[in-house]
């Protein structure tokens, strides 16, 4: 009596094998979607911050801007008054070189 053997495979090995790798490979595309997802909340959290800090900057800039305006006006009011108190001495000065002139006085010295 002769026995052959001849090997024999077995599917359900195969199956084995195949839903292992299946596993591998949703439990890869898990983790990679977990990362994008971490990412994602990461900067969202970011740009949040980023707007919070753009939003405090422009309220300092505009706070800056209008103390340069008010500086500005304040400066062009002071102008103002400087330039009409020297028209007010110019006319003074006019005057007085007048009066000198009417009274004959060549050389005259102001004492302060």
């Amino acid at each position: 009596m002769t026995f052959s053997v001849t090997p024999t495979l077995s599917l359900s090995c195969f199956t084995g094998v195949t839903s292992f790798l299946q596993e591998s490979q949703i439990a890869i595309v898990e983790n990679e979607i977990a990362q994008d997802s971490l990412s994602t909340v990461t900067t969202r959290a970011r740009l949040a911050n980023l707007k919070e800090a753009l939003a405090e900057l422009e309220e300092v800039i505009g706070a800056k801007n209008e103390i340069i305006t008010r500086s500005d006006n304040e400066s062009i009011k002071r102008n103002a008054i400087i330039e009409r108190k020297q028209q007010v001495i110019d006319q003074f000065n006019k005057k007085l070189e007048q009066m000198i002139s009417q009274a004959g006085v060549s050389d005259v010295i102001i004492m302060s």
